[in-house]
């Protein structure tokens, strides 16, 4: 088992798979990893649907860009939030709550970072387990939303594909803890030696 700063350090956005299966147990434990995530009230909003389906990875392939690696991976995790979780349907509605009305703005914000939370606990799990995962929301809702089946009380937030990694991506450059870190208030930063800065490693999203 690693360290989370290990796993932070080493993880890449891996874009070349190798063909091999990802076993059920790793998968297990990739979900229930996402399931374990903090969320505001404990409403947990999030919603995962593994597609392993060929026909099916070619239609995300449509819709999310072109990118080969959502072919090639084994497994693409697709990750959802469910506003539904946050808001309760008014009466007369017959129970239905869309992400598109105006009046769930608040909710649907607070519903896509819970399950970005979640897919971020999926990624670093990924990492733990040796795989690799690349991080994709190159998609419009209104034609991610039909291909997933997805309800309109839901919110595609990431599609997360998942294989045994057949590339080794080198670092990217991180900005410095200086560059980012403030005290008390945004625009007032640490004076130097007030925290530890050092050079970052790993890579942007």
């Amino acid at each position: 088992m690693h360290s989370f700063m290990e796993l932070a350090r080493s993880r890449r956005s891996i874009r070349k798979y190798l063909p091999d299966p990802v076993g059920s147990e790793k998968l297990s434990r990739l979900l229930e990893a996402g399931a374990l995530a903090p969320s505001g009230n404990n409403t947990q909003p999030w919603r995962f649907i593994v597609v392993q389906d060929r026909s099916m990875k070619e239609r995300l392939y449509k819709v999310a860009g072109e990118q080969s690696w959502i072919l090639e991976a084994p497994v693409t995790i697709a990750v959802v939030g469910d506003v539904s979780a946050k808001v309760k349907a008014p009466s007369g509605t017959e129970g239905k709550i869309s992400v598109d009305d105006p009046k769930n703005r608040t909710a649907l914000f607070k519903t896509i970072r819970d399950t970005t939370i979640a897919a971020d606990h999926i990624v670093l799990a990924a990492q733990d387990e040796g795989l690799g995962t690349c991080w994709i929301a190159l998609f419009e809702q209104q034609e991610i939303r039909p291909v997933l089946s997805v309800p309109e009380s839901c919110y595609v937030v990431a599609l997360i594909t998942v294989g045994l990694p057949a590339e080794s991506p080198k670092p990217k450059p991180r900005h410095r803890l200086q560059e980012i870190v403030f005290k008390d208030k945004y625009g007032l930063r640490f004076e130097e030696g007030g925290i530890e800065c050092p050079a970052a490693k790993g890579e942007k999203a």
